[in-house]
């Protein structure tokens, strides 16, 4: 349980969500155009520009928004912003690239966004892959919390009726106790040879 309960503390930065297929057509697009362009799809964001006064086809809206992606992806070394593109008279985005993969990307997520700042005449909305996942993983961390809260006294409560004895409660539990570090440190040991996908808690 030690064994393997100690190097599991450090198993989340080890594990990483890709949302491709390995030795799919898409997969073999996206390393081409990592390894020709040095562009990773996985790791690009959106900044999307809504104006707050007048149309975003101003000259002034497109330099406003474009110069905010550029602080953005300087936060990223590699990190190229592209030209204001319009979507509607008071919305335009910006596509900012990255090196990065997923994950490492999102973490990027807080720093890009206090680099934007608050342009004059735009209200500013990263988004992309990357900062969805930094938004809602918090969330998801949340419910999985709750989940667990709720679902740990009733399978006790289920335990008692089936067992009816605190030992025969406490078997299982200590079974539960010891196999987890165990898997876990498993676990660490393949992430290090393996792409595993996380399910992260902050």
């Amino acid at each position: 349980m030690v064994l393997g309960g100690t190097p599991s503390s450090g198993l989340a930065n080890l594990l990483t969500n890709r949302f491709s297929i390995p030795g799919s057509e898409a997969r073999k697009g996206f390393d081409l155009i990592e390894s020709r362009m040095h562009d990773n799809g996985q790791g690009a964001f959106t900044l999307v520009g809504q104006a707050t006064s007048g149309s975003s086809r101003d000259p002034s809206f497109a330099r406003s928004l474009e110069s905010a992606a550029g602080r953005a992806a300087a936060v990223i070394k590699g990190a190229k912003a592209g030209p204001a593109i319009q979507a509607k008279d008071n919305v335009a985005y910006v596509e900012i690239s990255t090196p990065l993969e997923y994950t490492k990307a999102s973490d990027k997520t807080p720093a890009m966004r206090k680099a934007i700042d608050h342009p004059a005449g735009v209200k500013t909305y990263l988004s992309g892959g990357p900062a969805i996942d930094h938004d809602t993983t918090p969330i998801s961390n949340r419910d999985l919390a709750k989940g667990e809260r709720i679902a740990l006294p009733i399978a006790v409560l289920v335990l008692a009726f089936m067992f009816g004895t605190l030992v025969g409660i406490a078997v299982p539990l200590a079974f539960a106790l010891f196999t987890i570090p165990v898997a876990l440190g498993i676990l660490w040991v393949l992430a290090h040879q393996f792409s595993i996908p996380i399910l992260r808690r902050t």
